[in-house]
């Protein structure tokens, strides 16, 4: 439909600032855990949202660009995770077949035939939608004309310079493009201060809890380790914003990777956070504690004292070992069911690998009397797939960080869903 042309461009863009600087700095040679909507750069260069068909064969992938409707095998190395902010646009192709062509008379089925390749070269079709075909899931249409393609074609994607990823906590003067980067940027940077400082790393096995679910592929983790640290932040947290009215100490013209605190709406606590992206009105912040993406009027975004800044965040990103979504992505029930079998309680976690932005993770409650882990319970209640894609070998002992003392989570107000 040529009503979505700006917008087919406008994502194709945003999808090209997210990967091809991902790209250029991390120099992708292997296959991310994908899922079955990805990121796709075309042998035209340009790039669109696929769908994944099969597995890999001669390090070729064949994708469906579902907003186009025509199929491509492309190398492995040009597909990249979609961004979860293109989740929930509406695919913008839809399957159609011309109407009763075998009734018409010869010269009516030569006018549609003719059409149609007008299309495929590029010319814009009228066509009217005659009915829903629900056997074969596509649409009957009749061609009613043909017109030129008025749409002016969009400006080239600039190509991103080749420069260092900004680090978190200092600013620079080129940041990445796009809010997406910038959270992954920050991601992966707090996870390695967080883990250096609790001396955390793959085999590591703590008691830890669930702080915030965006589903079984994100999720955020906290150790159990330095509950009273934690508590203690937060009461002089508390007491410094306290003191501070509400147009004092606002942080001027944030710069996505600058730390500061901001108030979470739900139950207006500061709490300390990383600018992800500038808006017009205020910021979109990352809560590193916790795991959070918010937008935050500007006025509530304020400047964080030095005592409260000198500690690494206390959770960081996980993905849950060898589960992947029954359907193209996780539901809101499969990602409820999760939240239920994690929220408030007492986990053991078993880092089983590492990666840039987030850790693999193998979940089990602790006291649990059956000993499933988390994984089990899902693929076992069909709320997720098995996805062989690491071996779990028993965990050594005296590798792990483990103790069964469960002390308890920290007050539920900090458990954000």
């Amino acid at each position: 439909m040529t009503s979505v042309d700006a917008d087919l461009w406008e994502m194709s863009k945003k999808l090209a600032d997210v990967n091809e600087y991902r790209t250029i700095e991390h120099n992708q040679k292997t296959p991310e855990n994908l899922g079955l909507l990805c990121s796709v750069k075309g042998k035209d260069e340009k790039w669109y949202r696929g769908l994944v068909q099969f597995l890999p064969v001669n390090s070729q992938l064949r994708v469906l660009y579902i907003d186009y409707g025509f199929f491509e095998s492309v190398k492995v190395e040009n597909v990249y995770r979609l961004p979860p902010e293109f989740f929930s646009t509406p695919i913008m192709a839809f399957p159609c077949s011309l109407f009763s062509l075998g009734d018409e008379v010869e010269a009516v089925k030569t006018q549609q035939l003719s059409f149609l390749k007008a299309g495929l070269l590029g010319k814009v079709l009228d066509v009217e939608i005659k009915r829903f075909e629900e056997e074969q899931h596509l649409y009957s249409i009749t061609v009613i004309g043909v017109e030129e393609n008025q749409v002016a074609e969009p400006k080239p994607t600039q190509k991103l310079p080749k420069m260092k990823a900004p680090t978190v906590f200092e600013r620079e003067e080129e940041s990445p493009q796009c809010g997406y980067l910038n959270c992954e940027t920050i991601m992966g940077e707090a996870m390695a201060k967080t883990l250096k400082e609790e001396e955390l790393d793959v085999d590591s096995v703590f008691v830890g809890y669930v702080e915030h679910v965006q589903n079984p592929n994100i999720f955020w983790v906290r150790s159990q380790k330095l509950n009273d640290e934690f508590e203690e932040m937060m009461t002089k947290m508390t007491d410094n914003y306290s003191r501070v009215k509400l147009d004092e100490d606002v942080l001027l013209n944030p710069e996505p990777g600058t730390l500061c605190c901001a108030v979470y709406e739900k139950d207006m606590h500061f709490y300390r956070c990383v600018v992800a992206e500038s808006l017009e009105h205020g910021s979109e912040v990352l809560f590193i504690d916790f795991g959070n993406i918010e937008k935050v009027p500007r006025m509530m975004i304020k400047k964080i004292p030095e005592t409260l800044a000198k500690k690494a965040a206390f959770a960081f990103c996980c993905t849950l070992v060898n589960v992947f979504p029954m359907d193209e992505f996780w539901t809101t029930a499969k990602t409820a069911f999760f939240r239920r079998a994690v929220s408030n309680k007492a986990l053991r976690v078993h880092i089983v690998q590492k990666g840039k932005n987030k850790c693999v993770v193998d979940l089990s409650v602790v006291g649990d009397d059956n000993n499933q882990s988390i994984t089990e319970l899902l693929i076992s209640s069909k709320q997720a797939q098995y996805w062989n894609n690491i071996a779990l070998e028993p965990v050594v002992k005296h590798k792990s960080n483990f103790h069964g003392k469960n002390k308890g989570s920290c007050d539920s107000r900090h458990h954000w869903e």
